[in-house]
């Protein structure tokens, strides 16, 4: 099947695993999708055998790509974060945002008891796993990720928080309404997994999941990663530079006036040059 983009402009494209064995992407290209996700890790310690190989093929193919965390109540938020952080490496130019998948997996739907594991912690600890593990991945790539969820879990699972509207939404409705049922706190959606069993040529007997990016391609390049991203700041760097331009300044006065200097002169400009140095490194172990 060679899916038109929208009416409304907006862009088609992929959410693939390793549940997708086979992947002509040259055909994806060709069929003019736009964009790709690829599962990337889940919990503590798993990842996707195609992620690392997937992303270089669409990087060769010119799709922009995201990547995605299954995340796991039971499992460390710490140990998570650093599994997706371990596998991803640094973003590259024209890759999208990292998601957080948020969901109860398909073989919990009909097990109680692992669908319980949400429920099993309290609504102010669920919402907060999700707050760490987004803050600690932007904080890392110097990118905002997004949050990938149904209406449902939004609401049931972690209680229509406020605080998760900081992130973009990547709601999941399989509907053949003209727009998402969109889950609170968000006004607009970014993303829409509007089907779990698409056809797709290119990639032979397989469900897909399709999906809308809410804008123009123009707006697709906005979100992706710029040819520069800014890291968080680093307060010993900051501290660094301030104490170079301060020895850079110091050396030219003393290049200037160094014929007229006297040796009591020099002596206090390198007892300001080690209290600078106090100041700035109090402790450099």
């Amino acid at each position: 099947m060679n899916q038109e983009n929208h009416p409304n402009g907006w862009l088609k494209g992929l959410d693939l695993s390793h549940h997708q064995e086979e992947v002509d992407w040259a055909k994806l290209k060709a069929d003019g999708w736009q964009y790709i996700f690829l599962k990337a890790t889940e919990g503590g310690t798993y990842t996707d055998p195609t992620f690392a190989a997937r992303r270089e093929e669409c990087r060769r193919h010119g799709l922009p790509t995201g990547f995605y965390h299954f995340f796991r109540p039971k499992g460390p938020v710490n140990l998570q974060i650093q599994n997706f952080l371990q596998n991803v490496g640094r973003l590259q130019p024209g890759e999208l945002p990292p998601v957080l998948d948020l969901e109860v997996a398909g073989e919990w739907k009909s097990n109680t008891e692992l669908k319980a594991q949400w429920y099993e912690i309290k609504l102010e600890d669920r919402i907060k796993m999700v707050v760490d593990w987004c803050e600690a991945v932007e904080a890392a790539l110097g990118v905002a990720p997004i949050i990938y969820m149904s209406s449902g879990f939004a609401a049931e699972v972690l209680g229509n928080a406020p605080v998760l509207s900081r992130w973009k939404l990547w709601v999941a409705n399989y509907t053949t309404a003209p727009q998402p049922r969109l889950p609170q706190p968000w006004s607009n959606w970014t993303f829409w997994q509007y089907s779990e069993s698409g056809r797709v040529d290119g990639i032979p007997a397989n469900d897909v999941d399709l999906n809308w990016f809410n804008g123009t391609r123009e707006d697709l390049a906005r979100l992706q990663v710029p040819s520069f991203v800014r890291r968080p700041e680093n307060p010993r760097a900051r501290q660094e530079f301030v104490l170079n331009i301060c020895l850079i300044g110091l050396l030219a006065a003393g290049v200037i006036l160094l014929p007229a200097m006297s040796a009591w002169a020099c002596f206090g400009g390198a007892m300001a040059l080690a209290m600078l140095y106090t100041i700035f490194f109090p402790s450099r172990g």
